[in-house]
């Protein structure tokens, strides 16, 4: 159970975090910081919300933002299922998908630190979680 209720944590953090970045991304808020607390507010340009309007934060020309809300949605499917029915869907698949996301997370951590030059804790945030979703699922696939 503290497993789950583990999941269940990462992933509404995780998905609220991709909702900021969708709102900021298609300008769907007037949310800048310091209204958000964690962003550095030096800077427009040096910002949570210029990262999310960087070219470099779109994956195949679709912001990574979407599929971190999709890739969350699924996680919180997959626990409601758990919860429900006591037993994880497809638990390699997830292990999978959460794998891919880890990938793509350390791609973009690198992007952000090396050609960004942002430090924008909500996407290391969503980052941590995408690694932590990882181990969770594969460690569950590999006891499955």
């Amino acid at each position: 159970m503290a497993i789950l209720i583990l999941v269940i944590i990462l992933a509404l953090t995780g998905f609220a975090d991709s909702l900021y970045f969708v709102m900021v991304h298609y300008d769907m808020t007037d949310l800048e910081p310091p209204e958000i607390p964690l962003c550095p507010a030096a800077s427009k340009e040096g910002t949570c919300a210029a990262v999310a309007r960087a070219p470099q934060a779109d994956v195949f020309g679709i912001p990574s933002c979407l599929f971190g809300l999709g890739f969350y949605g699924a996680v919180l499917v997959a626990a409601a299922v758990r919860l429900a029915f006591g037993f994880w869907p497809v638990p390699q698949a997830l292990a999978g998908v959460a794998v891919a996301a880890a990938i793509m997370s350390l791609y973009l951590a690198y992007t952000l630190v090396f050609q960004i030059r942002i430090l924008c804790p909500l996407c290391f945030t969503a980052h941590a979680i995408n690694l932590s979703l990882a181990g969770i699922f594969m460690y569950m696939a590999v006891r499955h």
